[in-house]
């Protein structure tokens, strides 16, 4: 018996909407899951300094470093807690245990190959934004 042509027409907008629904979903998965936040992030059984060497390149520079160690790509957001030893340089792996020290208390890091905004927080910033 021969089916009527509205029958293939529904069966392949059917198809058709299955499809679109199921990419948005695979896509909207994904961008949930770019990112992870990692709090209290250590090294060598220490908390992670606000450095990545001695003094220099602070900041996002030592987030990155972090991230990278854990096969993310990058520092999206981080925060700071400001004179809070023993801490260790992810770099070179000194130990700051004296007033001065801060130290990076969460960092988001994201996954290879997503892009968007980058934000980081400043030496003083104690709140996510």
């Amino acid at each position: 018996m021969l089916k009527p042509f509205g029958f293939y027409q529904k069966t392949r907008n059917i198809a058709i909407a299955t499809a679109i629904f199921l990419s948005l979903l695979t896509n909207t998965g994904s961008a949930f899951a770019e990112r992870v936040r990692i709090d209290d992030p250590e090294v060598e059984g220490y908390a992670l300094d606000y450095c990545r060497e001695w003094a220099t390149n602070c900041g996002k520079p030592a987030a990155d470093a972090y991230c990278q160690s854990k096969g993310y790509e990058e520092s999206v957001h981080f925060s700071v807690v400001n004179n809070s030893p023993p801490t260790l340089v992810i770099n070179s792996g000194q130990v700051c245990d004296m007033p001065g020290c801060n130290r990076i208390v969460s960092v988001v890091c994201r996954y290879p190959g997503h892009h968007g905004h980058h934000r980081h927080h400043d030496r003083n910033d104690e709140q996510w934004q």
